[in-house]
């Protein structure tokens, strides 16, 4: 399938077959559909973009508003002291689309973490949660090493095997306005 390489990510492509409602329906482009529709990977990852973009925006919401059931099972391996899990949910967010559906690739979208770091005043960690949501955490407090142990962990216990986006744990620099693997988790 064309793709684009990302960090350790590849962004594939969709073509949309359905998009009433909540549902998104949609089927991979393949080498051969991309050749038959007569785009070039670059031509691909320009349409797809510009799609994405405005048909699926990217949506940053707290967790606690958008999965209120997982929030204080993460937050108190997160975190290890119950008494900050009752904090962790204004500092815990979800980023997806409006679909909630192959929303992880909002973490590609221009500006999308700018606002948020700067209203927290931190460099954000960006968890993998499946290819439909990445969760966001502000950096202070927090062990990358500890972070990545939740990815690997609900990976292998809460996420189907197709909807794992990966085990890496990313981190928004705001300084930079560049997003990177953290390498301080991979030691």
């Amino acid at each position: 399938y064309p793709h684009r390489r990302r960090l350790d990510l590849a962004i594939t492509y969709y073509l949309g077959t359905d998009d009433r409602g909540t549902s998104l329906y949609a089927a991979n482009i393949s080498y051969k559909l991309m050749q038959a529709m007569g785009l070039t990977e670059e031509e691909l990852y320009r349409l797809a973009y510009e799609n994405s973009t405005t048909k699926q925006p990217p949506v940053i919401k707290k967790i606690k508003d958008t999965f209120p059931e997982i929030l204080w099972d993460m937050a108190s391996e997160m975190l290890g002291d119950d008494s900050a899990v009752s904090e962790a949910d204004d500092l815990m967010y979800v980023l997806t689309n409006p679909k909630k559906k192959l929303g992880a690739v909002c973490m590609f979208y221009e500006g999308v973490f700018e606002e948020l770091a700067e209203r927290l005043q931190d460099d954000l960690f960006i968890l993998p949660s499946s290819t439909h949501e990445v969760i966001i955490v502000p950096c202070e407090g927090l062990e990358a090493e500890k972070l990545q142990e939740i990815v690997k962990e609900v990976n292998r216990t809460s996420v189907e095997a197709d909807e794992v986006l990966g085990e890496s744990v990313y981190i928004y620099r705001r300084n930079k306005n560049v997003v990177e693997i953290n390498l301080e988790a991979l030691r």
